[in-house]
């Protein structure tokens, strides 16, 4: 996989509760005398539509083979994603990712209405979506996840970290900069945050396979089909203070 390790980003990255060098881009090291590069975890900066892509690949790979009744396995994307880049960029890419695909659950529910053709619409979203606007529907489907991981939560303490996360999503794709804050901060450790995040993006997934379709889709075909749509200039305008 080709990686723009050296490319400088000029977008501003703020995270400094995280620590450095997750604050700024981080220059590549210099080759060895065997002319090899070694990158120290955590320790490299990517651009944000890079760091989303990343994040959707590995999440696709894992989709695909969990669909095929197989488990999931290391690969050079997910160590990668896991070791080398910075939590910023590991937060940002899944962070764009889940904002992503219900952005795009929403533009799918605007053009339904629009062009009158039917759709996939669960019972659970038409009664508590009456009224509202399609525009309105992602925000809605992350409060709905969030409550339902929470009170998951309650009785399986590891989906802990996912019910959080979840709740941080809500609050991004709402903009809501205050509760975002509260949880997003310096309480909030990477090791712990990061993970439940990117399992936050398979319960986004899994929910969007079933609204605003012709049919059912597997969550594989979801994550496929899913736009940069929500940026990376977006989450880390959330993140700055």
């Amino acid at each position: 996989m080709s990686m723009s390790h050296d490319k400088k980003i000029a977008y501003p990255v703020t995270g400094r509760w995280w620590g450095d060098p997750d604050a700024e881009p981080v220059p590549a090291p210099a080759p060895d005398e065997n002319g090899e590069i070694h990158y120290q975890p955590y320790s490299v900066t990517i651009p944000w539509e890079e760091a989303w892509r990343l994040n959707r690949d590995v999440l696709l790979a894992d989709a695909r083979a969990v669909e095929a009744g197989e488990g999931v396995g290391d690969s050079d994307e997910s160590n990668w994603l896991t070791y080398g880049v910075t939590f910023v960029c590991q937060f940002v890419g899944a962070l764009t990712l889940a904002c992503s695909m219900l952005t795009d659950l929403g533009r799918r529910m605007r053009a339904a209405v629009d062009s009158g053709e039917p759709v996939l619409v669960p019972d659970w979203l038409a009664e508590q979506g009456a009224g509202l606007t399609p525009e309105q529907l992602p925000h809605l489907v992350a409060t709905v996840l969030g409550q339902r991981l929470v009170t998951e939560s309650q009785e399986q303490s590891e989906v802990a970290a996912r019910a959080y996360a979840m709740l941080t999503v809500r609050a991004a794709i709402a903009g809501d900069h205050h509760e975002f804050d509260e949880l997003v901060n310096e309480q909030a450790e990477p090791e712990w945050l990061v993970p439940g995040l990117q399992d936050a993006c398979i319960a986004v997934a899994v929910s969007c396979a079933g609204i605003g379709w012709g049919e059912e889709l597997a969550p594989s075909r979801v994550i496929e089909m899913t736009e940069y749509s929500w940026t990376g200039e977006q989450a880390v305008g959330m993140l700055q203070r």
